[in-house]
């Protein structure tokens, strides 16, 4: 049987990143994922959003069907289709034809069950998880929930306590993007190993490094929720109508009521959903990103606005925290009015804002690099060492 470096096991997202990485590095490796579709496919259907891989991988059609489904015909029903194991044959076939020596799985969509366990003997095997644990988040956000006359068990994240049930509970490694999200898994887990790879920022071409003579512009990207904290956000901007908020994302349906008053305010502006090209071109005419969520892993959105040179201001509940304290791309705030006022207020000096936009500009030009890069290097670090260097203590 041959051996190979790699195997990843996952849904697309961030891992299409990874396949990217590997297909330009020196280590041998096999991909899996759904979603995707052959060259040949994408050609003939008419649907830009199509993504297509070639070498050293293989996806389940079925899935691919489903996102083609909800995405091009709208056929919403499909979406009661689970994706629960739904990798499990593509990944068990795969270890009948190759020995690896790093296993990468997303837990979600492919499980390791006491037979696998024995093909994967001796190979370092990791989970990959890109959320914080539902049921401790669960448990903070249901007061916040209440407060506002929402039933705890009628939202999405309570669902997803039973279906992120046993994620981890087959593995001893599991890979977090930030520290965050690990210690939300040690109250559960405690005995697992936590390894953390950020995603990282993502490099804007729009990226124009200005002069301010004051700051009174910020800007949010993302879902505008409870969730992401932007009651706080938006009652903060309501009593300081000297500074302007601008939001770019959908109102989460269920909860408009919570956000329909701020309407009313002429420093709050709500640009709806765009795409990402343009929202990269307009974060240049802003001065601060501020992320102020309960819970999330690490924001996406925030790594964009710091690749477009701005400073940012982020909560203790974020994962780009680590990176924002790590080179200094702005600052960490608890979720109380008084630190979130003190943060908004310290990043409003010129001195200290022009030292935050030094650091993002010095971190870029360092030639940062990005996700799937970092994940070469961690998984040259795994078949070397056991990945000790990212290992959280």
């Amino acid at each position: 049987m041959k051996t190979k470096d790699v195997l990843v096991v996952a849904r697309p997202d961030q891992s299409l990143k990874i396949y990217s990485a590997l297909q330009r590095s020196d280590l041998s490796f096999h991909y899996i994922t759904f979603k995707v579709v052959p060259a040949w496919i994408k050609k003939i259907v008419p649907y830009s959003k199509l993504v297509s891989i070639s070498d050293n991988a293989s996806y389940v059609l079925w899935g691919s069907f489903k996102h083609l489904a909800i995405r091009k015909f709208k056929w919403r029903f499909t979406k009661k289709w689970s994706d629960r194991r739904i990798l499990n044959r593509k990944f068990e076939f795969s270890l009948t034809h190759a020995q690896f020596k790093v296993i990468h799985i997303w837990p979600e969509n492919c499980s390791l069950s006491r037979k696998l366990k024995d093909k994967t003997s001796g190979a370092f095997v990791i989970a990959d998880i890109h959320m914080a644990h539902p049921s401790i988040i669960y448990e903070e956000m249901k007061p916040v929930y209440l407060k506002f006359g929402i039933d705890p068990r009628s939202t999405s994240l309570y669902n997803k306590i039973e279906d992120q049930k046993g994620y981890v509970e087959d593995f001893n490694n599991v890979l977090v993007p930030s520290s965050y999200v690990a210690e939300t898994y040690k109250k559960l887990f405690p005995d697992k190993k936590y390894f953390v790879v950020p995603y990282g920022i993502s490099f804007c071409k729009d990226n124009i490094k200005s002069r301010r003579s004051s700051i009174k512009d910020f800007v949010y990207a993302g879902a505008i929720s409870l969730e992401k904290g932007c009651d706080l956000l938006l009652d903060y901007f309501a009593s300081h109508p000297n500074l302007n908020i601008h939001l770019y994302g959908n109102v989460l349906a269920e909860q408009s009521f919570i956000f329909d008053k701020y309407n009313n305010h002429d420093n709050i502006i709500f640009h709806g959903h765009v795409a990402k090209s343009q929202l990269q071109k307009a974060l240049k005419h802003y001065d601060v990103g501020i992320h102020l969520s309960r819970f999330d892993a690490y924001s996406l959105a925030v790594g964009e606005i710091i690749g477009a040179g701005l400073p940012v201001i982020v909560s203790d509940k974020t994962g780009n925290a680590d990176d924002v304290v790590r080179y200094g791309f702005g600052l960490v705030t608890k979720l109380d009015e008084k630190s979130v006022n003190e943060a908004i207020e310290t990043i409003c000096s010129i001195s200290k804002y022009k030292q935050y936009q030094d650091n993002i500009e010095a971190y870029i030009q360092q030639g940062a690099k990005d996700y799937g890069q970092m994940m070469i290097e961690f998984y040259h670090d795994a078949i070397c060492n056991g990945a000790i260097k990212y290992l959280l203590e």
